[in-house]
């Protein structure tokens, strides 16, 4: 068709291997060369499946259908990519755990040269990143929240050390200011006292620039007037009373925010008189007891509130057992999540150490062999010693069987006819062995009263007296048991 274009297609076995597009014009003939297309040349994918593509670009038959679970990447079917749903540390690297709580085997980071792996994040060790007070003594607290042992700065005699810094101790009465008719000290740290130094005398003098001067006399002609014979307070405002007791329409004075009126005169308020904690964050206090509207600080997580101050608080005061576990207990009274140590087999939790427990305390008899009994009353798996046939175990200890002669049989007597008036006396019966005497009747051991007796041709007698917290328990053949005894 005229004015259209038209793609040219070579195929061979029904598979394209030229394609071109070319426009033409109606009666208009036309050359065109075709390039041919190597089939399968690469894999691509599309979506989850991978298919073929010859070198121009073109689409071919699928390669693979990725199978459940696997994504296309590339040109194959791989797992997908495990997610890091969080971090840990593990020495000085940083590892990822991802959602089924399984940790990858090569580290995320590696944590460099000055750095400290913490919480899942390399951070920048800092032996200095901040300071507190300890008396006149300035200690380091470094990046992991550890106290320094020695000082980074002692305060000098004329000193004091607050908030983590060497001060010097304000000196009383540097300067002087007027607060109404009164003079009032302020001291090197520009706190002005509260109490006045010195009172001006009223109608005689006046306090200007921290003095008192001499008021002027008016001329003796005409009498003084005295509108301001006194001063009293309306709030924050200072009014000048005349001789008749009558207050000034207008006020003399409004004292500042920083400033209350008492007795007729503005007075300083130290802005931050005490400190005190308020949950955990620090409060500045006026000499009336009231807090700030505003905290001066807040406490981080790693503090609490104590005394006006944040203290860092000990990740780990004290350490505590749970079962064979040690686990530390912060200075609040917390247990950390992990547990800090675990206590091998050989060794027993208490009082938040691993003690070894010693492995042969007590030798106890079992059937007729002796095993060693651990602090724990656990025995041990292999015998000690093994008693041999002629002898038996009693009392943790193998004892030869003592056993007695013989009896030499009674030789047969003859009969003899007895006299005339005389009764003949039976026969004296032969002498039984202990074999004899005790057929039929108990031996062995056995519990009684939470110790072991023992049946000796059928007499029962105390052979042991369990004590130290054990009992006779008949399920460890007959023995000594630490833990409770069942009968």
């Amino acid at each position: 068709p005229a004015g259209r274009a038209v793609q040219i297609q070579l195929r061979k076995d029904g598979y394209p291997i030229a394609t071109t597009t070319v426009e033409v014009e109606e009666g208009q003939t036309r050359t065109v060369e075709l390039k041919l297309c190597r089939p399968k040349a690469e894999r691509r994918c599309e979506g989850t499946t991978v298919r073929w593509f010859d070198d121009c670009g073109a689409a071919g038959e699928v390669a693979e259908s990725c199978a459940a679970g696997k994504v296309c990447k590339g040109d194959q079917c791989v797992d997908p990519p495990r997610e890091c749903a969080q971090r840990t540390c593990q020495g000085n690297a940083v590892f990822c755990i991802d959602g089924a709580g399984k940790q990858f085997a090569d580290p995320e980071q590696a944590c460099a040269a000055g750095q400290v792996c913490r919480e899942g994040q390399c951070r920048e060790f800092d032996p200095c990143q901040s300071r507190r007070c300890d008396g006149r003594r300035v200690l380091c607290v470094d990046s992991e929240g550890k106290l320094a042992r020695e000082p980074a700065e002692t305060c000098k005699v004329d000193q004091q050390c607050l908030d983590g810094a060497c001060v010097d101790v304000p000196k009383p009465c540097q300067s002087r200011v007027c607060v109404g008719e009164a003079i009032h000290c302020v001291d090197s740290a520009g706190v002005t006292s509260a109490r006045p130094e010195k009172t001006c005398r009223a109608g005689k003098e006046r306090c200007e620039e921290g003095k008192c001067v001499a008021v002027d006399p008016p001329p003796t002609t005409v009498p003084p007037p005295r509108p301001c014979v006194t001063r009293k307070c309306v709030g924050k405002q200072v009014f000048c009373v005349d001789e008749n007791g009558r207050p000034d329409t207008k006020p003399e004075k409004t004292c500042s925010a920083d400033e209350s009126c008492s007795d007729g005169r503005c007075i300083a308020v130290p802005k931050c008189a005490d400190r005190k904690c308020l949950g955990n964050q620090v409060f500045c206090v006026d000499e009336n007891g009231r807090p700030a509207g505003k905290p001066e600080k807040t406490c981080s997580a790693d503090e609490s509130c104590s005394d006006g101050k944040c203290v860092t608080v000990d990740k780990c005061a004290q350490k505590k057992c749970v079962g064979q576990q040690i686990f530390c207990v912060d200075g609040n009274g917390a247990t950390a999540a992990q547990a800090q140590q675990t206590c091998t087999d050989t060794q027993q939790c208490s009082d938040g150490r691993c003690v070894e427990v010693p492995q042969c305390v007590s030798e106890r008899c079992v059937g007729n062999q002796v095993f060693c009994f651990d602090g724990r009353g656990a025995q041990a798996p292999q015998p000690k010693q093994s008693c041999g046939a002629n002898q038996t175990c009693s009392n943790g200890k193998c004892a030869d069987v003592v056993v007695p002669p013989p009896v030499p049989p009674t030789p047969p007597t003859t009969q003899t006819a007895p006299k005339p008036g005389l009764m003949k006396a039976p026969p004296t019966p032969p002498r039984k062995s202990t074999e004899q005497r005790c057929a039929g009747k108990k031996h062995g051991n056995y519990c009684q009263d939470g110790d072991i007796w023992s049946y000796e041709c059928g007499q029962g007698r105390r052979a042991q007296d369990c004590a130290g917290g054990q009992c006779c328990n008949t399920s460890k053949g007959a023995q000594c048991w630490v833990g409770g005894c069942p009968e």
